[in-house]
């Protein structure tokens, strides 16, 4: 656990190196995102909670349902 004091410049530093993850390539936007989550997890920035409740919004569920149904009709019509 990363000590209270110290914690605001943690998820900045996790945020810069998302910011330079994507904006380099380094890895897929959907990979960099959930190593940013798991680190922040990692420490204790955020709950478990707070990422469940957030994944059950229905507008996330709405785009990850487009993004599938965009994958299926791209496989098949293209």
């Amino acid at each position: 656990m990363i000590p209270l004091t110290s914690q605001p410049y943690f998820v900045l530093a996790v945020i810069a190196l998302l910011f330079v993850s994507l904006y380099l390539e380094l890895a897929k936007p959907s990979i960099a995102f959930l190593l940013a989550t798991v680190l922040l997890l990692l420490g204790k920035a955020i709950s478990a909670q707070d990422v469940l409740q957030g994944l059950s919004n229905e507008s996330v569920i709405s785009i990850a349902l487009l993004i599938l149904i965009t994958a299926g009709f791209s496989s098949n019509y293209n």
